[in-house]
């Protein structure tokens, strides 16, 4: 989905398609990785911004959500992913601050449940 330049279109078809509580899982690469920046890349996602218009969480409540967000995991590179739960901890923290640069993340997972 980091090559869609209109994600409003995407969800409500994904959505639109979903039974009630079908379960969706995205996997996209996190704006630290280098493959977050391909030739034709769009977005580059963040741990919680990108879906968080689109995901009613314990952070949003507004608008007209389509999803509940049940999970979301930035996994780093191969040779840092011991560090894995460690910056999952802390997440925001980790992409504000140097640690992003010294451990850089390769994507991030995001588990949403449809809302009908």
């Amino acid at each position: 989905i980091e090559y869609v330049k209109d994600l409003d279109h995407i969800f409500s078809e994904i959505h639109r398609i979903c039974k009630k509580d079908t379960i969706v899982e995205i996997i996209v690469p996190h704006f630290s990785s280098y493959t977050a920046y391909h030739c034709n890349a769009v977005w580059q996602f963040r741990w919680y911004e990108g879906l968080a218009d689109y995901c009613i969480s314990n952070h949003n409540h507004l608008g007209n959500q389509w999803f509940q967000l049940l999970h979301a995991e930035i996994r780093l590179e191969n040779h840092f992913k011991w560090l894995n739960k460690i910056i999952n901890k802390m997440p925001k923290f980790y992409e504000r601050t140097f640690l992003k640069a010294i451990f850089p993340a390769y994507e991030i997972y995001f588990k949403l449940k449809v809302i009908k």
